[in-house]
């Protein structure tokens, strides 16, 4: 059996309340069916190469070029949309690595290139009083540098660390919006996708005491600044997190944890709410944004039988 998929195009309809514009503009099923089936096909490939000049250090490359197919959401609201497109993704890391009994270096220099992101637009056409979805794509690249260390100077010791930085940026992105009843195009060029941090940190100590049946981890993570919206008008501030744990082996089958997360009950905003905050939209103190969670503390017995 061949299935086709097909969806219901939409007709306006003006159901004749003059004392409301509500229902001046009313959609709904127009009885055409449209069938849609498209196609697409691309291809990935990988080059990597390792070199351990010395048997504790070495050097390390690779290059991927990869895609994302379209989506089946991506036709939910059109199924006839144009220019619809392949994602195009290149990633590229180098680095060095040093290890050791007692510790261990990594440092990586990285670039990721995500070409053809899909932007979606909304917003009402002034003439026509309809609503109008508008599909842009623009490209999004980053490069950065990311270290990794560990130091274990004592079998019960051991702490690790990473740090990052990378510098996030838009380009070939507009953005389209109605000022004083006209359409104003915005370049996004350069800013910074909202919701993305130049620099994250996090240092991680743990301890293992009584013969490795007690274990106790920290935590201090750091994530920077970042903005709420792609327009780069909104910054959401730097917040820093401490996270712990401990785990007894009370017997061979028998542990007990206790977990407690942002211990120091720290105030952040981990995702802005992605407005585009572009010139004619509304201004205001208000904003939406995900922060993170208050402490919490939780407590479990893990049973093996």
């Amino acid at each position: 059996m061949i299935a086709h998929r097909a969806t219901e195009g939409v007709k306006s309809s003006n159901l004749g309340n003059p004392d409301t514009l509500a229902d001046d503009n009313v959609l709904y099923g127009s009885d055409v069916f449209n069938r849609f089936d498209p196609k697409f096909s691309d291809h990935s490939y990988t080059i990597g190469a390792n070199w351990q000049f010395m048997p504790e250090a070495g050097i390390f490359g690779r290059y991927t070029s990869t895609y994302r197919l379209p989506q089946i959401g991506q036709y939910r609201d059109n199924v006839l949309p144009t220019g619809i497109r392949s994602q195009s993704i290149e990633q590229a890391e180098a680095g060095v690595k040093f290890q050791k009994p007692w510790g261990s270096l990594y440092a990586t220099l990285f670039y990721n290139s995500f070409k053809d992101v899909q932007f979606t637009n909304t917003y009402i056409d002034p003439a026509t009083l309809r609503i109008v979805q508008e599909i842009n794509y623009g490209d999004v690249s980053t490069t950065g540098v990311e270290l990794e260390a560990n130091l274990k100077p004592v079998p019960w010791f051991d702490v690790s660390a990473t740090a990052t930085y990378q510098d996030p940026k838009f380009k070939n992105y507009t953005y389209n919006t109605i000022v004083a009843g006209a359409p104003v195009t915005t370049s996004f060029d350069g800013n910074r996708p909202s919701s993305m941090p130049k620099v994250m940190a996090s240092i991680r100590p743990r301890v293992s005491l009584i013969g490795g049946r007690l274990r106790v981890l920290g935590e201090w993570r750091y994530e920077g600044d970042k903005f709420n919206d792609d327009s780069n008008l909104v910054k959401l501030p730097a917040f820093s997190v401490f996270n712990a744990s401990a785990e007894l082996d009370v017997t061979q089958n028998v542990t007990v944890q206790v977990k407690g997360t942002n211990l120091s009950n720290a105030l952040g905003l981990g995702q802005g709410g992605g407005q585009q905050l572009v010139p004619g939209a509304a201004d205001g103190a208000v904003i939406l944004a995900r922060p993170i969670f208050g402490r919490a503390v939780q407590g479990s017995v893990l049973f093996k039988f």
